[in-house]
C-alpha cells in the first residue's frame, strides 16, 4: 500500500507540472507556458481576471495563426532561415558567456572605474633578430633593471636609462593617471593589485617585457570636454623663435580673460588642425588618453568656462577653457548597463568564455572511434608538408574519428585543422596533444552550433523569434495583402459602416515637416509673405522641407484646439529624429461630416483586416480545434 502511495504521489507531481491549459489540434498548451506568456506580455493597473480572459483568446489566436504558418512550410522559405540565422548569430554570445564569471568582470569593473591609478613603466622590446634569442635578451635586461630597482635605484632613473620609450627621458617613464579599460586587461589586472610605491615584475607582452610603478590613486575624474588654443612650437627653431610663440601664448591668454571670443580666437590663431575650425573644441575624453601634463592641467579646471593659463607640453603653448565635466557614474545599475556592453567587446570577456568553454566540454558527448595513431601521425605529417592526402585501406576519405551526437568528424577536417596549426610553428609537430586540442576545438564548435540542444532559455528565444516571423509573413499573405486588395469587399465594408467614418474638427491645410527650426522658421517667413510658394519651397529644399496638402484632423496639426484659417500652428518639435513639424491652416471644417471612401481608406482597411482576419480564425478552429480544460483554467483565473 505504502508502494502504491508513493508510485501515485509521484505522478501526481509530474502531473501538476506538466497540466494542459488548452489543445489546439493535436498541439496542447501547459498551464506555465501560459502563464510566462501573460505575464511577459501583462498590461499594467488592470483587472487580473478579466487581462486572463482576454488573453486567453489572444494567445490561442497566436498558437494558431503560428501553426497555420507552419504547416504552410513558411519557415522554410530563403528570406526566413536568413533571418533566424542573423538573430542567432546576435545572441548566441550571450549564451556562450558564463553567467557568474560574467557578473564578476562587471563588479571588478564597477570598483575599478571608482578610482585613477598614476603609473610609470619601463618598456624593454625584443631586438631585431630570432625570436629566441630577442625574448632572452630583452628579459635580461628586463631582470637587470628590476634588479636594481629592488635594490633602491630610482624608478626614473632606471627608466631613463633602460625604457626605449623616448619620453621616458624627460619625465622618468611617468604614464601619468589611468582608469579602466586604458590598459590591455593583463596590464590592467597587475596595475590595479599593486599598492602605491610598488613596482611589478617585468610582464612579458606582444612588444616586449615591461615594468609598472604605482606611484599615486585617487577618486575616478570623469569624462572632461574642453577647447584649446594651440600655439605650436618648432622643434628645430631658435629660442627667439620659441619665445615669441610664447609671447603669443600670453597675449592671447590676456586678450581671453579680457572678454575675448575664445571661439574666435582658436579659430584665428590655434595650430591643432583637427580643432580650430570648431572654436578649438576638442572630443570628451577621460584620463590616459593625452599627454600626462596636458590631462593634469584639463582636469585640474574646477568649474565650466575656467580658463588655463598658457603651458608647455612636447606639442607647444596651450590655453585651456572647460567646456562640461562628466562625472563617473555612481549609480549601479547604470554604469552596469553600460560596462555590460563595453566588457562584451573587450578581451577580458575571454575568460568568462573560458569558464563556459570548460562546462561546454563537459555537456557534449564525444563517442571515439578506433583507428592507428602511428599511421594518422604519418599521413597527417605527410600533408602538411604537401597538402596531399592518399586515402588508403584503413584511412579513406570519409573516415570518421569521432562522433557528437548529430555530426561526425572526419579526417579530412583533422588535416585541415592540423595544416593551419603547424603553419605557424616550427620544429617537431606534437600530434597526441594537437588531437586533444583539435578534440576541444570540435566539441566547442559543436556545443556552438547546436546551442538549442544544450540551453533551454536561448532554445526558448529563437523559438519566440522563429514564431514571431513566421506570425508576420502569414498575416501579410492571409490578412493584411488580402484585406488591401479586396476592393470590393472594402468598398462594402465602407457602405455598411459608413457612419463610424466621420470627420471630428479638422482643417484643409498644408503640413510642413522641416530638418530643424531655423528651416521651419525662415520658411514660415517666406510663406507670411506669399502662401503660394509652398509647394516651390519643398521642391527646392533638396529634402530638407517637405509638404503635404490635404484635409486633417486639428488634432493631427496641433496641440492646440484654437486654430484660425490663415494662419501657422506652432512649431513642434521631434525628439527621434530632430525635424519640426507645422502646418497653415486654408480653412476650417465642423465635426459630425462623413468621410469619403478616399478619406477613409486608411481606416477603412485597418477595420476590414479584423473582418478578414475573424474569418480566418474561424477556419483555422474547424482545422485545429480548441479544447480548454476547464478545471485547469479555475486555477489559472483563481
Amino acid at each position: 500500500m505504502k508502494n502504491l502511495l508513493v508510485i501515485l504521489g509521484c505522478f501526481f507531481v509530474v502531473n501538476i507540472h506538466a497540466q494542459t491549459l488548452f489543445t489546439y489540434g493535436k498541439k496542447s498548451v501547459s498551464k506555465d507556458e501560459f502563464i510566462q506568456a501573460f505575464l511577459k506580455n501583462k498590461p499594467e493597473n488592470v483587472n487580473e481576471k478579466e487581462a486572463l480572459k482576454e488573453y486567453l483568446e489572444l494567445y490561442t489566436r497566436f498558437k494558431l495563426k503560428v501553426q497555420a504558418a507552419y504547416d504552410l512550410r513558411i519557415d522554410t522559405l530563403p528570406n526566413q532561415k536568413a533571418d533566424l540565422e542573423t538573430f542567432r548569430h546576435q545572441v548566441e554570445n550571450s549564451f556562450l558567456v558564463d553567467s557568474s564569471a560574467f557578473r564578476s568582470l562587471i563588479d571588478e569593473a564597477f570598483e575599478r572605474s571608482k578610482k585613477d591609478i598614476r603609473l610609470s613603466y619601463i618598456l624593454i622590446p625584443f631586438p631585431e633578430q630570432g625570436k629566441d634569442d630577442a625574448e632572452s635578451t630583452a628579459q635580461k635586461k628586463a631582470t637587470e633593471a628590476i634588479n636594481k630597482i629592488k635594490s633602491g635605484a630610482d624608478f626614473a632613473d632606471i627608466a631613463s636609462s633602460y625604457s626605449a620609450d623616448t619620453a621616458a627621458k624627460r619625465n622618468g617613464g611617468d604614464l601619468g593617471y589611468i582608469t579602466l579599460f586604458t590598459l590591455p586587461y593583463a596590464l590592467e589586472n597587475i596595475a590595479y593589485q599593486l599598492k602605491t610605491g610598488e613596482v611589478s615584475s617585468p610582464v612579458k607582452t606582444k612588444a616586449g617585457y615591461i615594468i609598472l610603478k604605482k606611484t599615486d590613486e585617487r577618486p575616478a575624474a570623469g569624462k572632461i570636454t574642453i577647447a584649446q588654443i594651440l600655439i605650436a612650437i618648432d622643434k628645430t627653431g631658435t629660442t627667439d623663435e620659441k619665445q615669441s610663440r610664447k609671447k603669443l601664448a600670453d597675449s592671447l591668454y590676456q586678450a581671453v580673460i579680457k572678454g575675448s571670443s575664445f571661439d574666435t580666437l582658436a579659430m584665428q590663431f590655434s595650430n591643432d588642425q583637427a580643432s580650430f575650425a570648431n572654436g578649438g573644441r576638442l572630443a570628451e575624453f577621460g584620463v590616459g588618453i593625452y599627454d600626462p601634463d596636458f590631462e593634469s592641467k584639463a582636469f585640474a579646471l574646477k568649474k565650466d568656462g575656467e580658463i588655463s593659463t598658457p603651458f608647455e607640453t612636447g606639442f607647444g603653448y596651450h590655453i585651456l577653457k572647460r567646456i562640461s565635466l562628466t562625472p563617473v557614474e555612481t549609480n549601479r545599475q547604470a554604469a552596469e548597463n553600460f560596462l555590460k556592453g563595453v566588457i562584451s567587446e573587450d578581451a577580458r570577456n575571454r575568460s568568462a568564455m573560458d569558464v563556459q568553454e570548460k562546462k561546454m566540454l563537459t555537456q557534449v558527448t564525444i563517442k571515439n572511434e578506433a583507428y592507428d595513431e602511428k599511421q594518422l601521425w604519418s599521413i597527417t605529417e605527410e600533408y602538411i608538408k604537401t597538402e596531399s592526402f592518399k586515402p588508403t585501406a584503413a584511412f579513406g576519405l570519409n573516415k570518421v574519428l569521432f562522433r557528437f551526437p548529430k555530426k561526425n568528424v572526419e579526417i579530412t577536417d583533422w588535416l585541415r585543422y592540423a595544416r593551419t596549426w603547424s603553419a605557424n610553428e616550427n620544429g617537431a609537430v606534437d600530434f597526441p596533444g594537437l588531437m586533444n586540442n583539435f578534440r576541444r576545438f570540435a566539441s566547442a564548435n559543436y556545443y556552438k552550433a547546436h546551442l538549442e540542444d544544450y540551453n533551454p532559455a536561448f532554445k526558448k528565444q529563437l523559438k519566440e523569434f522563429a514564431d514571431g516571423n513566421v506570425l508576420f509573413e502569414v498575416m501579410e499573405r492571409e490578412v493584411w495583402n488580402k484585406a488591401a486588395a479586396d476592393s470590393k469587399g472594402l468598398r462594402r465594408y465602407y457602405e455598411e459602416n459608413r457612419k463610424k467614418y466621420t470627420w471630428e474638427s479638422s482643417a484643409s491645410a498644408i503640413m510642413f515637416t522641416a530638418a530643424d527650426k531655423d528651416i521651419a522658421e525662415k520658411t514660415i517667413a517666406q510663406l507670411k509673405a506669399n502662401p503660394a510658394l509652398w509647394r516651390q519651397l519643398s521642391e527646392s529644399s533638396q529634402g530638407k522641407l517637405v509638404a503635404d496638402s490635404g484635409r486633417f484632423e486639428i488634432s493631427q496639426l496641433s496641440t492646440e484646439t484654437d486654430v484660425k484659417e490663415n494662419s501657422f500652428t506652432p512649431v513642434l518639435g521631434n525628439e527621434i529624429d530632430q525635424t519640426v513639424t507645422f502646418s497653415y491652416i486654408l480653412r476650417l471644417h465642423p465635426a459630425g461630416s462623413i468621410r469619403s471612401f478616399d478619406e477613409a481608406r486608411g481606416m477603412v482597411i485597418s477595420d476590414y483586416q479584423q473582418v478578414v482576419e475573424d474569418q480566418w480564425m474561424a477556419q483555422l478552429k474547424k482545422k485545429y480545434p480548441v479544447v480548454v480544460n476547464q478545471q485547469v483554467w479555475k486555477e489559472v483565473i483563481r
